[in-house]
Formats: C-alpha cells, structure tokens, sequence
C-alpha cells in the first residue's frame, strides 16, 4: 500500500522512458525546437508531460540527458481547447482534472504543488500551477488554448513551451517568440492528422537548408520529402496524412529544428543572411508541400 501511494504522487520518480521517447528528451540540450511525432498511445504525450515536470521541479534524473534548467521557470501548456488541454496537458501533469483530491497524482509530484489559479470557462480546468523548483522559489505552468488565437499567447515572456497536438502556424510562432528573451525551448507531440501542414513542413524543410541554394538542395529535398513521407506512413498514416483505418501504429518520428538551445540563443539578431534564409525556408516549403501532393495523388 506504501509503495502505491508513494507511486501514485511521485509518478515522475518512477519514468522509464523508451529509446525514442530518450532521444527526444536528449535532443533538447542542443535544439530549440523538437517535434515528437507518432501515432496513437505511443508515448509522445507522456514523454512531454514527463520533461514539463522535469523543468518545472528541477528534479531531474541520473540519466538525464537533455536541457537543465537550475532556476525556476515560466512554462506554457496548451492544446486545441480548454477541454483538451484540461484532458491532456493538465491530466498528466497535475492529475484527474474532476477530482481535486487526487491532483499531485500525475507527472507533478503532489509535493511539487504549491498552488493552482481555476479557469471559469471549462469545468475542473486550471489557469495557472505554481511548482516548487529544486532551486528554491516557484515555476509558473500556464494552461492555454490554441482556440483563444495568438494574441492570447503573446502576453507571457517564458523558458519553456510545450504543444500537446499540433498547433496553428501562427500560434506556433507565437510560442516560439515568447522564448527569444530566455533563450528558451519549444517542444511539439503530435499525431499528423492534418498531413503535411505548414508546422509538419517546417521540421520537414529544416533538414533540407544546407548552404542557403535551393539549386543545390533540390535532391537532397526531394530525397528527405520522401523520407519524411515514409515516416508518416510508419507511423501508421496514409497518403494525405491520414490515419488509417485499422493501421498498426508502430512508427515514431523525433523531428529536430536546427538552432541553439539556452543562452547561446538568447539575443540573437536578424541579420541579412538570416533573412535570405528565411525567402529560402519559404521556398523550401512549397516544394515540400508539392512533392507531397503529387505523391498524394
């Protein structure tokens, strides 16, 4: 009984991950930005919850691997609704969203809680958490919803974003600005179900950019759409991006983002060759986008 109870409100002790789920976490020491992509009840939400909570306590396990944060930290959570974020993000992290007296049963241990704000609009959702750090003092999770549109998500300068479900593009961006003052990171779990979307492009694309020529890249491009389009399909999704009926869902894909991760990143301007890279990226993903249409087709 004593072992349960010590289980059941400090479930992040007790993570084991699996080797994709530990890659994606050791990614984070060096890229800004990840994506776990994967098919259903495989892992990619717990994994995310699992790291959250890691950077929101600073308790961190002997095999860490990934991003450390010593000090406490700002974080925001957020899915497609208030309900779904209420479902996913806040289950796993704090615990039953209907039953009060079982929150500290998720990845947060129940020791961990020092606090929580109530959101109005969604029966047992959560505004904000405040977490004990390791460090002394608190973190700050707030809870938010692709559905209240970017300029919700602008007001919050944070060190961590966590994308449970794929975001619109532009509150993708916004996420990711709210970090340039921190130097801080952006993770991304999610199945594909919207096929080959402008933020599924962007990781797409990004392993493409070598040299900034897109004459020289147009093999290698059209190489790793393939790739990327075999990657879906392991994963349990067919042409367009849509789940199969009856698939086997066994493929998991960690997608990386080039660019640095923690102060190194901090402050960094745009400069020329920056924007070049940007008409580029641009470039880079409408043949992306076409090379999956056709194959589509």
């Amino acid at each position: 009984m004593e072992i349960g109870r010590r289980q059941n409100t400090n479930r992040l002790r007790y993570y084991q991950p699996y080797a994709k789920q530990t890659a994606f976490h050791a990614a984070g020491a060096t890229f800004r930005e990840r994506l776990f992509m994967a098919g259903n009840q495989l892992g990619k939400t717990l994994a995310g919850a699992a790291e959250a909570a890691m950077h929101l306590t600073g308790e961190y396990p002997s095999w860490w691997a990934g991003r450390r944060f010593e000090r406490p930290i700002t974080m925001i959570g957020g899915s497609e609704s208030h309900e779904l974020t209420r479902d996913g993000v806040q289950r796993l992290l704090v615990g039953p969203p209907m039953s009060e007296e079982d929150w500290g049963t998720g990845y947060l241990p129940k020791s961990a809680l020092a606090g929580w704000t109530r959101r109005s609009s969604a029966s047992g959702a959560l505004d904000s958490v405040t977490v004990r750090h390791a460090s002394g003092g608190t973190s700050t999770l707030l809870l938010k919803a692709y559905e209240q549109g970017r300029a919700k998500w602008q007001a919050n300068t944070v060190d961590y974003v966590w994308f449970d479900e794929e975001p619109p593009e532009d509150v993708y961006f916004e996420g990711i600005t709210r970090t340039n003052a921190t130097g801080g990171s952006v993770a991304v779990t999610f199945t594909p179900l919207k096929g080959m979307s402008s933020v599924v492009s962007r990781y797409a694309a990004s392993r493409a950019i070598i040299n900034g020529d897109i004459r020289q890249n147009g093999p290698k491009i059209e190489a790793y759409g393939r790739a990327f389009e075999a990657a879906l399909r392991e994963a349990g999704y067919g042409r367009g991006g849509q789940q199969k009926t009856g698939a086997a869902e066994s493929g998991v894909v960690v997608v990386l983002r080039p660019g640095k991760s923690g102060s190194e990143a901090k402050g960094e301007g745009v400069s020329a060759s920056a924007l070049s890279l940007g008409n580029i990226f641009e470039r880079l993903v409408t043949v992306i986008v076409s090379i999956f249409a056709r194959w589509a087709k």
